[in-house]
């Protein structure tokens, strides 16, 4: 009888030490601690992904930061936070897609490659999400997924088009599970489990968490490395021959410009010579480097693509014929057609180019984004010569 009692008392301090381990659902926590549990990520061999779950408890503390804490006594607030998020009838989800190189990622259409997956194994497709997953995907796009209303944890798996399935599993979901299988190992021991060997396996979880953490992070920065330094040569290369492009065709301009000349002496006058490289040749040179810059981001500023054009160098020019061709790069970079007014320059020297860097917001999240802005002198003076 009193080895029986014993152990209930054994097995109840451990289930006390659980229970005191495990962060308290009613804590008033703040926007940022609540989606630091449903944030996910992982790595590709040249992309980072990561997902973001708005869980109903981020509704309140979003109230609370958006009235500077005077509540929200309507309600109003907190009931068009979640009409936007569509929170009554579905599992809202920010996805987020960084690619490090030029080559783009299909994912078309995301309702066949990313799913939402529950507890007992069952894959859930998304009832809608942006449209500009379905477009090729290069440099960062962000876009919210709405999957079915689900109750409990659950994980995302995404299907790349290159690469293995990638599953993604929230820390708040991932201490929980782990939460409950040394619970299910302490109640299947019941008769046998101490206070100590409870503490152990805690501690041992700890390590395995701690310790797979530190791998991954070791892993991924020699990735991270490798992929930078392939990224650093193939952005030289791809300078150095359109530098040359351009010298090559400022050359070739020279020239057709003083044979027409020498043409204009012994034929009719009404005769005129309308080159290609004439038509799209930029129509304002001899600026500086850092006279071209500004005035490409005021133009940028004002959302004035044609204005833009004017100071695209010779060979950029080949690639980007018309405002609407430039419109179409900044959107497939997910760049604004229009810059914030805010936006600033740092000049990382003629060989590194100019970053332009500019504040990007959607929903609770702010972040920095930039675009390096390449530079080639010609002899008339410096040209944009490409934006990366």
């Amino acid at each position: 009888m009193i080895r029986k009692n014993l152990n209930f008392v054994i097995v109840t301090l451990a289930l006390i030490l659980l229970l005191f381990s495990a962060p308290s659902s009613g804590a008033i926590n703040s926007v940022e601690t609540v989606l630091d549990g449903r944030t996910a990520f992982r790595w590709g061999r040249d992309f980072l992904v990561w997902a973001v779950h708005y869980p109903e408890d981020v509704v309140d503390p979003w109230v609370r930061a958006n009235t500077s804490g005077a509540g929200d006594p309507t309600g109003k607030i907190a009931e068009d936070f979640r009409s936007s998020l569509k929170m009554d009838e579905s599992t809202p989800v920010l996805l987020s897609f960084h690619s490090y190189t030029q080559r783009a990622m299909e994912l078309k259409p995301l309702s066949e490659r990313f799913f939402l997956q529950t507890s007992d194994g069952e894959r859930l497709a998304p009832t809608s999400y942006d449209s500009l997953f379905d477009s090729p995907i290069t440099g960062l796009v962000q876009g919210l997924v709405f999957f079915p209303s689900v109750d409990g944890p659950f994980e995302l798996v995404l299907l790349p088009d290159r690469g293995k399935e990638l599953t993604f599993e929230f820390t708040e979901d991932h201490d929980n599970r782990l939460r409950k299988e040394v619970a299910e190992k302490v109640k299947k021991r019941s008769e046998a489990v101490s206070v100590a060997e409870v503490q152990e396996m805690q501690l041992q979880a700890k390590e395995v968490r701690k310790k797979e953490l530190e791998e991954n992070q070791k892993k991924w920065e020699k990735e991270k490395t490798s992929l930078l330094q392939q990224i650093e040569a193939l952005s030289s290369q791809k300078n150095l021959l359109r530098q040359r492009l351009d010298e090559t065709l400022a050359e070739l301009a020279q020239k057709q410009k003083s044979l027409f000349a020498e043409q204009k002496e012994v034929t009719l006058p009404e005769v005129s010579y309308p080159p290609r490289m004439e038509e799209h040749a930029p129509i304002l040179p001899g600026f500086s480097r850092n006279q071209v810059v500004k005035l490409f981001l005021v133009a940028w500023k004002k959302g004035d693509s044609e204005e833009m054009l004017k100071f695209l160098s010779p060979a950029f020019r080949e690639e980007i014929k018309s405002a609407k061709d430039l419109e179409t790069l900044l959107k497939g970079k997910s760049l604004p057609g229009k810059l914030p007014l805010d936006s600033k320059f740092k000049d990382e020297g003629e060989k590194g180019g100019t970053r332009v860097i500019f504040a990007h917001k959607l929903l609770v999240v702010r972040t920095l984004r930039s675009v390096l802005l390449k530079l080639s002198e010609l002899k008339n003076g410096w040209y944009i010569s490409s934006l990366e």
